[in-house]
């Protein structure tokens, strides 16, 4: 089986399980019933880094994960919120970075000129704020990083990796469209990905793992209606599931 689709399997597996779970939480007490169904949001991160974690590390590459986490600019005037972040194993340096768009139906497309003025903010260094009241629990991990005042201080490698990632195309396909157009259009920067990694015909309740043509690039070519650009099998393929994880294997 080749890496992706091994990944892949173990990644629908994962959230088809949370999914159910939390189709059994709509249940709380006897005659109270959750009407909304909770969000995926959280399970798509704690996957998806599972996931690049196990890809790095079959690829001999050790580093450390935090998962939805404030940072806050060294002047202190900006915050910013990432899904995951990749940090070196032995020092404070942020490696990579990844968006994980799992309700990206409601944000809209994405440009990515966002992103380069997010990589400003973030070359002046950052850090993690009164990490001291959360170190107490899970200390085996927290100790691993240098503390001052009980704030962590980060660096960014010159190298940083950004990984914008959308789970599913359903219920969103537009604004994935644009965004690949915007991509193309915009993004100047190699170190900047965008990658989407199921198609259209799934949701989280009917994740086959066995079944590799729900990776969005074994999908069908289309035409978007408001764009003249063809989604081509080629442009899925720059796009899809396999080059997410090539570009996860090559952070160094």
């Amino acid at each position: 089986m080749e890496d992706h689709l091994k990944y892949s399997e173990k990644l629908m597996k994962r959230l088809e399980k949370d999914y159910a779970d939390n189709l059994r939480k709509l249940k709380i007490d006897k005659n109270i019933y959750r009407r909304v169904n909770l969000l995926m949001s959280s399970s798509c991160e704690d996957n998806i880094a599972r996931m690049i974690k196990e890809i790095l590390d079959d690829n001999e590459k050790e580093y450390r994960y935090i998962v939805d986490v404030y940072l806050s600019s060294i002047s202190q005037k900006k915050l910013y919120r990432p899904d995951i972040l990749i940090i070196d194993k032995n020092k404070n340096n942020i490696v990579g970075i990844v968006e994980i768009k799992a309700q990206m139906g409601y944000c809209g497309d994405l440009h990515f000129n966002e992103y380069e003025k997010k990589l400003e903010i973030l070359n002046e260094g950052v850090l993690i704020k009164n990490n001291s009241s959360v170190s107490k629990i899970h200390n085996d991990f927290w100790s691993t990083f240098e503390e001052d005042n009980g704030n962590i201080y980060l660096t960014i490698d010159k190298n940083v990796n950004i990984f914008v990632v959308t789970v599913l195309t359903r219920n969103h396909r537009s604004n994935v469209e644009q965004t690949i157009i915007n991509y193309q259009k915009e993004n100047k920067n190699n170190n900047i990905h965008y990658n989407v990694l199921y198609n259209e015909s799934i949701w989280y309740d009917n994740l086959k793992s066995e079944n590799k043509n729900e990776l969005y690039e074994n999908g069908k070519e289309y035409t978007p209606r408001n764009n003249k650009q063809k989604i081509t099998l080629d442009i899925k393929q720059k796009f899809g599931f396999k080059n997410f994880v090539d570009n996860i294997k090559k952070i160094s």
